[in-house]
């Protein structure tokens, strides 16, 4: 990998750790609060309380080396840590930026584990 994709995969990395760490908390589910949320470059619209089940329903893909089905096709090694991060009473969340940041190649889509109302993991599914 060379140098320049390194520094671009470490700045939205890090990018992504900020954008998650500025969502608010509600105090009535220990989830995601429902309202919308902005980051210096993000807003979301959408946020869905979602079951593993529900998950890894929607999230079918082919995998790229062999074309075996699996829950987020390429990425389900990452979806494996994921879920083995959780533990009782957490949540999973569901989250999509608006409109406005896809226009502006901001955009994210994907899921957030979330802990006493704050997000302890992010798996993102589409970047736009």
């Amino acid at each position: 990998m060379n140098a320049d994709i390194k520094v671009t995969t470490l700045l939205f990395f890090y990018s992504s750790f900020l954008f998650f760490s500025q969502i608010a908390s509600s105090g009535e589910t220990g989830c995601i609060n429902p309202q919308v949320l902005t980051s210096k470059n993000n807003s979301i619209n959408i946020i869905i309380e979602k079951t593993i089940h529900e998950i890894e329903k929607e999230e079918l893909r082919p995998l790229s080396e062999n074309g075996e089905v699996v829950p987020f096709g390429d990425l389900n090694k990452k979806w494996e840590k994921f879920k083995s991060s959780r533990i009782e009473d957490d949540c999973v969340v569901y989250f999509k930026t608006d409109d406005e940041s896809s226009a502006k190649l901001y955009g994210r889509e994907g899921y957030i584990l979330v802990r006493n109302g704050q997000p302890i993991d992010a798996i993102t599914v589409r970047l736009n």
